[in-house]
C-alpha cells in the first residue's frame, strides 16, 4: 500500500473555507500518513475568483508535500491560463473526451493535445472513464500513462477498496 496515492475531489465551497489549509494539514496529521500520498483535485471553477487566495492555499499545501490536480480540463472555464499561474502538478482529461474519442474525430484530436500539451508542460496526465481496451491502448500509445474508469473499477466503497488493497487482487495488472 506504500505506492499509492490518494486523490480527493475538493469542492469549490470546501477549498474557500478560510480554514481550509489548516483543516487538510490537521487531517493529514491525524491520519499518519505522508503528505506526499494525498493529490487534492480541484475543477477549473475554482480558478475564477480570487486568484491571489488560491494560489497562496495551493503553494502552502504544497510547502508540504501535498500535489495538485486539475480535474474535468477542458469542460469549464477552460483557459490555458490556468496551467501557468497555478502549481499543478496534474491534469485529468474529462471523459467526455475520451468516451467518443473514436467516433468523434474532434475529440481524438483534443485528448491527443491534451497529452501532450501535458507532456511539454511537465504535467502528469490522468485520462478519465476509460471504458474499454481499444481506449486504454491507444491513450498508452498516445502517451497517457494513468487511467481512471470502468475497465479498471467501477467506484467502489472504502471497505471494498480496502479489501482490494490487502489481498492479491492490488498486484494484478489487468492490461498488458
Amino acid at each position: 500500500m506504500q505506492h499509492l496515492t490518494i486523490a480527493v475531489n475538493v469542492s469549490a465551497s470546501q477549498f474557500r473555507q478560510p480554514d481550509f489549509v489548516q483543516n487538510v494539514l490537521e487531517i493529514v496529521r491525524l491520519s499518519g500518513t505522508s503528505p506526499s500520498k494525498l493529490k487534492l483535485e480541484l475543477t477549473e471553477s475554482i480558478f475564477v475568483d480570487n486568484v491571489d487566495a488560491t494560489v497562496a492555499k495551493m503553494n502552502a499545501l504544497r510547502e508540504f508535500g501535498i500535489a495538485w490536480s486539475l480535474d474535468d480540463f477542458g469542460t469549464g472555464y477552460s483557459s490555458l491560463s490556468v496551467l501557468n499561474s497555478f502549481p499543478l502538478g496534474q491534469i485529468k482529461i474529462d471523459r467526455s473526451f475520451v468516451r467518443n474519442m473514436f467516433s468523434k474525430a474532434s475529440n481524438m484530436v483534443v485528448t491527443e493535445a491534451i497529452i501532450e500539451l501535458a507532456r511539454k508542460l511537465n504535467l502528469q496526465v490522468v485520462a478519465e472513464g476509460v471504458e474499454t481496451v481499444e481506449q486504454y491502448k491507444h491513450l498508452r500509445e498516445v502517451g497517457c500513462l494513468i487511467y481512471q474508469g470502468y475497465l479498471f473499477s467501477p467506484p467502489i466503497d472504502i471497505h471494498a477498496f480496502e479489501k482490494v488493497v490487502s489481498s492479491d487482487a492490488a498486484s494484478l495488472q489487468i492490461l498488458s
